[in-house]
């Protein structure tokens, strides 16, 4: 598993260990109260995490939405924006962990919960190392 930073690190050692994925969105870059999951528009431009550039998606995927700045925030459940990442002057983080089929309610509590623990114990009040 690549080393992001800390924070990223964290959540995604809490993913590894439930199977499900989670997503993280740095909240001055997002406006969570109008983001939208649904399926993407043919031709739709999307610029990932670590892409030189925007992909065209094909109208078949799952993308998250903030409607208020009409930006695809991810292509869910495997690439987030280049736009909404959390980086090392992230304050503040909204964490998204969908049900998908095989995925019980369960796990998914149990994805949030280890999530707040890891998040908590390596993050809260120390730097982002990367």
């Amino acid at each position: 598993m690549p080393t992001i930073n800390t924070l990223v690190d964290a959540y995604n050692i809490a993913s590894a260990e439930t199977s499900v994925a989670i997503a993280a969105f740095d909240l001055d870059a997002i406006d969570e109260e109008s983001l939208v999951m649904r399926r993407a528009v043919k031709g739709e431009p999307f610029h990932g995490i670590g892409m030189t550039s925007p992909d065209s998606l094909t109208g078949v995927e799952v993308v998250v939405e903030d409607q208020e700045s009409h930006r695809l925030v991810a292509v869910y459940p495997y690439r987030d924006s280049d736009d909404s990442k959390v980086t090392e002057r992230t304050k503040g983080v909204l964490f998204l962990m969908c049900g998908v089929p095989g995925i019980d309610e369960t796990t998914l509590e149990k994805a949030r919960d280890l999530t707040r623990e890891y998040v908590g114990r390596f993050c809260q009040g120390r730097p982002f190392s990367q």
